[in-house]
Parts: C-alpha cells; sequence; structure tokens
C-alpha cells in the first residue's frame, strides 16, 4: 500500500505518505491551518484518503490537493466506517470519526483488550473489550486547551503546555500550581477510569496512546505504549 492520509482536526492537520501492509507512517507534515502551497511529496501513491472533523475546511483542502497532487482518486471517509467496528451503545452514529479511526489503528498494533487514549485538543478515552467491541470512554479537555484557558485568568499569565512543572507534594508560584495541577488532573482522571474498567470488567486492559500530546500523558501515568499516528493508520486501513 501507497497512501496518502489526511487529517484534518480541529487544531491540527496532518497530511502524511503511509506505505506498506499494515500501513506505517513514511512521511508527516502537521499543519495549524490549511497552508498556501503543499510540500513536495515522494511520488509513486496509489490514492489520497481524507477524514475530517470539519466538514467546511474538507473542501478546500481538496482543491488545494487537487491541484499541487495529480490523482483522481481521492476519498473522503464517511460514517460508513464505523461497520469497522462494533460498537456497544444506543447512539453508535454520534462517536467521533477521529476515535473510531484511531480505534482501528490501534487494534492493528494491539490485541484487545486495550484502553486507547488520543491526547489531542481534547483527551479522549475509548474502551475497546476483549471480543474487540468499544464500550465507550470520555472526553477532557485537552492539555493545551486546559493551559490557555487558565492562561486566560488574570495574574496566572501564559502557560506552556510542553513545559509543564511538576511541584510535589506542594508547589510555591502560581505558575508551578497552575502546572502541578493540570499534571494532577489528566493523569488522576485517567487513572480513575483505568481503575474503574479493570474493577467492572475484571479484566486489566492494555492502554495505547497517541496524539500530540500522548506521549507526555505516557509519562505521567507511567505506562502503555505509543504510537503517535494511530489516526492516520486507521485513516489507511478503512480506505481500503
Amino acid at each position: 500500500m501507497n497512501l496518502i492520509a489526511l487529517d484534518i482536526g480541529n487544531s491540527n492537520h496532518k497530511l502524511a505518505l503511509l506505505t506498506g501492509t499494515p500501513p506505517r507512517v513514511k512521511l508527516c507534515r502537521s499543519f495549524t491551518q490549511i497552508p498556501k502551497s503543499i510540500p513536495p511529496l515522494p511520488d509513486g501513491f496509489d490514492s489520497i484518503a481524507i477524514s475530517s472533523v470539519v466538514p467546511e475546511k474538507t473542501f478546500q483542502w481538496i482543491r488545494l490537493l487537487s491541484e499541487y497532487i495529480k490523482t483522481d482518486d481521492i476519498k473522503v471517509l464517511d460514517r460508513k466506517i464505523i461497520r469497522n467496528v462494533p460498537i456497544e451503545g444506543p447512539d453508535p452514529e454520534k462517536v467521533g470519526l477521529d476515535r473510531i479511526l484511531g480505534i482501528i489503528g490501534a487494534m492493528v498494533r494491539k490485541q484487545p483488550p486495550f484502553v486507547l487514549i488520543d491526547g489531542g485538543s481534547a483527551i479522549t478515552f475509548n474502551y475497546v473489550d476483549r471480543d474487540g467491541i468499544f464500550r465507550g470512554g470520555f472526553i477532557l479537555p485537552g492539555i493545551q486547551m486546559t493551559a490557555e484557558s487558565l492562561s486566560s485568568c488574570p495574574g496566572i499569565g501564559t502557560v506552556d503546555w510542553k513545559k509543564i512543572e511538576i511541584k510535589l507534594p506542594a508547589a510555591s508560584t502560581t505558575q508551578q500550581c497552575v502546572t502541578t495541577g493540570i499534571y494532577l488532573s489528566v493523569k488522576g482522571a485517567i487513572e480513575i477510569a483505568l481503575k474503574k474498567i479493570s474493577d467492572n470488567t475484571g479484566s486489566d486492559p492494555g492502554v495505547v496512546l497517541t496524539g500530540g500530546a500522548g506521549e507526555i500523558i505516557k509519562s505521567w501515568i507511567e505506562k502503555g505504549e505509543y504510537f503517535p499516528y494511530l489516526v492516520l493508520e486507521g485513516i489507511a486501513v478503512a480506505s481500503v
């Protein structure tokens, strides 16, 4: 397989070339907004597959891709890919496309049961049981979103989410208190959720992490395996 995958998210857009079976990212470009042009990508791909949680930006990207990349095979993934992941719940059609794609990518990497934690604009927490059925999860504010929200409070100042300073058992300066609080809230929420799942199911699911903040979260909870491109890999798998 040689495919270009585009993941259009709320904060970041990722354009990648994937090769092999199962597909793996060979080259990835990340953008905070739609660029005016596309950097050169290697030739030899078969098609382009797109996933988007921001529909109004999809058509802008398609126009750009059509201008800079010569192919007529552009596929926009839709809700039909949900059939690739059995979902236990009353409203499977309301599950975010990016969550499903992350699970599809994780299923190639990890045998269930597992919990997939995607650290993006929001932190999504997705539990897949031993039968490969997605049982649900939760969504909490992402590290960057939380830092930016606190930065808007008078007297706190800018909080850099990539340079969080952890001071335990107690912090002194306002910045240390804020960043340690972010650490404790994310770490605590995830650890409580993992324990609840383990207690309620009698299982000990593995932990898989992805997304821009996934590696940081992994270091905080001190467990799991980190794969940065699970959604892109899920796009490639689902597009076949």
